[in-house]
C-alpha cells in the first residue's frame, strides 16, 4: 500500500476519463490559487476523485509524497547519508559525467539550475535513488528561486570522495534503507502540493 506508483496507477485507472473534471475539483478546493491544500481538504478531494477506492493509508502515502516539506524538518546529512547508501549499494560512481551534464545545461554558467531540470538530469543518469528521496535532496540544495546549487549537490552525493562518517548513518532507521518514505512517519503531513500529483497521475493539459 505504500508504493506510490501503484497508488498513482490506481488513481489513473479510476480518474483518467474524468481528468479535466478532477483538475476542476482540485481548483475549486483552492479558491486562492495557492496550489497547496491542507491535509483534511486534500483527503476529501482524494476520497471524491477515487470514488472511495483509496484506503486512508494510501491517501496518507500520496499526501506524504507530495507534501510541502519544511527544509528544517529534514536534516540534510540524514538525506545524504541515505542517498549515499543507495548509490553505494548500486555501485554508482558516475559523478564526473553527472556534473558535466549539469554544467552543460547551465546556460548562464552561474552554478545554479532549476530544480525540475536537475531532477530530469538525475533521471537521465538512472540515479539509483528513490524518486521522493531525490526530490527531498534537490529541495535541500535549492534557493528561494527553486534553483539548485548542483556542485554542492553532487559533492554531497559523492560517496567516493565525500563519504558521510559511519557514526552519522547509524541514526537512520533501517526501514528507510530499502523503501525511503520521504520523511519519517512521525512528522505530520500538513500541506500538500497538488499540481505535481495531477501532473504525475493525469498528465498536463496546456
Amino acid at each position: 500500500m505504500a508504493n506510490i506508483n501503484t497508488i498513482l496507477n490506481k488513481l489513473k485507472a479510476t480518474g483518467e476519463p474524468r481528468s479535466r473534471e478532477i483538475k476542476q475539483i482540485f481548483a475549486a478546493s483552492d479558491p486562492q490559487h495557492t496550489t497547496v491544500l491542507d491535509y483534511d481538504e486534500f483527503r476529501n478531494v482524494m476520497m471524491n476523485i477515487s470514488n472511495g477506492k483509496l484506503s486512508e493509508h494510501e491517501i496518507m502515502t500520496v499526501g506524504r509524497y507530495y507534501s510541502v516539506r519544511d527544509k528544517n524538518e529534514m536534516d540534510v546529512t540524514f538525506l545524504l547519508a541515505v542517498s549515499q547508501e543507495q548509490l553505494k549499494k548500486s555501485s554508482f560512481e558516475n559523478f564526473g559525467q553527472l556534473l558535466a551534464s549539469f554544467v552543460y545545461n547551465d546556460r548562464d554558467k552561474c552554478g545554479l539550475l532549476a530544480t525540475n531540470k536537475g531532477r530530469t538530469i538525475c533521471k537521465s543518469f538512472r540515479l539509483p535513488i528513490a524518486d521522493d528521496l531525490l526530490r527531498a535532496v534537490l529541495v535541500a540544495f535549492e534557493d528561494e528561486k527553486e534553483k539548485v546549487n548542483y556542485k554542492k549537490l553532487i559533492d554531497g552525493l559523492n560517496w567516493r570522495e565525500h563519504p558521510i562518517p559511519a557514526f552519522q548513518t547509524i541514526l537512520i532507521p533501517l526501514q528507510y534503507e530499502d523503501e525511503w518514505s520521504g520523511q519519517p512517519p512521525t512528522l505530520p503531513v500538513k500541506k500538500i502540493k497538488y499540481l505535481p500529483l495531477i501532473q504525475d497521475a493525469f498528465g498536463i493539459e496546456e
